[in-house]
């Protein structure tokens, strides 16, 4: 069994390392949203763009589940309780120029693929840092991921593995119940197998050569980050989009208001998807491909939200569009 000798500074326990792991699911949810309602806001449908947003999209699908997977492994419920719900903009633990990376939501444009490829930012291996300082921020979700790798190496080692792989396996999303457009499922067990499911999602943001385009952007080898920078390179300049109010505006509840009979619907549809997954996530893997499905058919009511036109008292005009909001129990 691979043993280390330091423990990451970061993670200076297995209650903090739990609390990564659930960091991570929430990262990895953290992104759907502002992708679907980029590639929902595109006017003129472009297959290339619609393709690679919607195949992101189900490989991100594929990150959470890996990053249950661990967690079931080691005695964790994946938690997606309203508490682990990204609210937008919702914070990341990803450091850029200006403090730590915000994923907002926003319509397709120059600005969003700027956002998307930072939080997917390619991280070439020997740049990665090994122990990240408690007082310093992750660089990249590269080195976010490896350094949870690291501190389940140093633990698995210094209590043992049967003490922290004890999870049910029968709590485990395996390849006959996830849909292999995504990716391939590990099934994590032991160290092994929850260092190859932590190297999938490592691998995803290293990079050990220069960006190159011209490959097929669908295959899964191809980073995320290359697609966006291919589409923002190349086909950023063909599309026409809906004209979306930022949250950050001062007529955001005006907005709102005429907004929320639709929205509310959507955000429904939304928070069952949520429990959905938070069921697959715990022992009822059956609903996972449902889960699967309802988030590819949200689009549905997102139309008729981006098809709503709302003209605010200045006289400004505006789509509608959803919020991605977790509806509580008892609304």
């Amino acid at each position: 069994m691979i043993k280390l000798q330091n423990k990451p500074p970061k993670i200076e326990n297995l209650n903090e390392l739990k609390k990564y792991l659930q960091m991570a699911l929430k990262v990895e949810l953290t992104t759907i949203p502002p992708y679907l309602l980029a590639m929902y806001s595109l006017k003129c449908k472009s297959t290339h763009v619609t393709e690679t947003i919607r195949t992101v999209v189900v490989e991100e699908m594929l990150h959470m589940t890996l990053v249950a997977n661990i967690l079931n492994a080691i005695g964790e419920t994946p938690d997606l309780s309203e508490y682990n719900i990204p609210k937008y903009p919702q914070e990341t633990p990803i450091e850029e120029e200006n403090g730590l990376l915000v994923m907002h939501l926003c319509s397709f444009s120059s600005k969003a693929l700027d956002i998307f490829l930072a939080i997917e930012k390619s991280t070439p291996r020997s740049e990665i840092n090994d122990f990240v300082q408690r007082d310093v921020n992750f660089r990249s979700l590269a080195e976010f991921y490896h350094n949870i790798k690291l501190a389940l190496i140093y633990f698995t080692g210094t209590y043992g593995e049967e003490k922290i792989f004890c999870g049910d396996i029968k709590n485990q999303i395996s390849k006959e119940h996830y849909y292999q457009g995504g990716g391939e499922i590990v099934t994590v067990k032991n160290l092994t197998t929850a260092i190859e499911a932590l190297n999938k999602l490592v691998e995803q943001s290293d990079s050990e050569e220069e960006i190159t385009m011209g490959k097929n952007h669908f295959e899964e080898e191809v980073s995320h980050y290359e697609r966006f920078l291919d589409i923002k390179m190349n086909y950023l300049e063909e599309v026409q989009t809906y004209k979306i109010l930022p949250h950050t505006s001062k007529d955001y509840k005006e907005y709102f208001k005429k907004a929320s009979l639709l929205s509310l619907e959507f955000n429904k549809k939304y928070t069952r998807l949520i429990k959905l997954l938070q069921d697959a996530f715990s022992g009822e893997q059956a609903k996972l491909i449902e889960g699967i499905s309802l988030m590819l058919a949200l689009k549905n009511e997102a139309q008729n939200l981006l098809n709503m036109v709302i003209e605010l008292s200045n006289g400004e005009i505006y789509s509608a569009f959803p919020t991605f909001e977790y509806i509580s129990e008892g609304y």
